[in-house]
């Protein structure tokens, strides 16, 4: 097996394992698993000059970088500190998110 070839096969084990574990893990690893699997699958696919595939790709890989900006997004406004006044008496909150 050729190193493209093992890229290829790489990156398609981690897209369609995302797609599996879509409920079981936090849309920040997915979008990872799905960049990264667009990625060498693309690599792959450049290599066997595969272009429709090659594009197919690339969408996939915008597609996983918003969805990792999302969830970046998500952390950072879930890890604010915040502050509220009720009836003279101030709580406060600490969000974060694991």
């Amino acid at each position: 097996m050729s190193l493209w070839s093992a890229f290829g096969w790489l990156g398609t084990i981690l897209i369609v394992s995302a797609f599996a574990l879509k409920h079981r893990f936090p849309l920040l690893w997915l979008a990872v698993m799905n960049m990264s699997g667009a990625g060498l699958l693309g690599a792959s696919l450049i290599y066997a000059a595969a272009w429709p595939a090659v594009a197919l790709q690339a969408i996939w890989f915008v597609i996983a970088a918003r969805d990792l900006l999302i969830a970046l997004g998500r952390r950072r406004s879930t890890n604010k500190l915040s502050t509220q006044q009720t009836d003279g008496a101030v709580h406060l909150t600490v969000a974060v998110q694991h």
